[in-house]
């Protein structure tokens, strides 16, 4: 991913959100006991039906809030704008739906695929290690939500 914002290149991008984006944004956000999951068209499994397989709430979040695109064009840069304005549109929304909650946006790139993940920042939880050089086949991008938001609102 450094070779995207290594240089300098600005991330802002004040163009329309693709489709399939909008899409994911349009049942908004929830606040699910300790979890703010995406209410993807009314699909919002509960904790005890995944408990199993994920370990912790973040893992759940991470498992119900995610986004997949496609790079158009070879286009790295634009995609990664796209990624990023839509981070912003979820931190947004998050500041209605649980004003305090700080949030993780996961960014990865394998190939043309793209995905955005994002989670409650935990103190105890993680969903990516701290060597994100460790992630062989996948670019991966880490941002909070309060590197995103302007300081001055409150």
């Amino acid at each position: 991913m450094r070779q995207f914002v290594g240089d300098g290149t600005p991330l802002h991008w004040d163009g329309p959100i693709p489709d399939e984006l909008n899409e994911i944004m349009r049942g908004g956000l929830s606040v699910n006991g300790d979890c703010l999951l995406l209410a993807k068209a009314g699909w919002l499994p509960t904790l005890d039906s995944v408990r199993e397989a994920l370990t912790d709430k973040t893992g759940y979040e991470c498992f119900v809030n995610h986004a997949h695109f496609k790079e158009k064009k070879g286009d790295s840069i634009a995609a990664l704008r796209h990624a990023v304005a839509f981070c912003k549109r979820i931190s947004s929304e998050a500041r209605r739906a649980a004003r305090n909650r700080i949030l993780r946006f996961i960014i990865g790139k394998n190939g043309n695929d793209w995905t955005v993940r994002f989670h409650t920042l935990r103190p105890d939880e993680s969903w990516v290690t701290d060597d994100l050089e460790s992630y062989a086949e996948e670019a991966i991008l880490v941002l909070d939500s309060s590197e995103l938001l302007p300081r001055n609102i409150s």
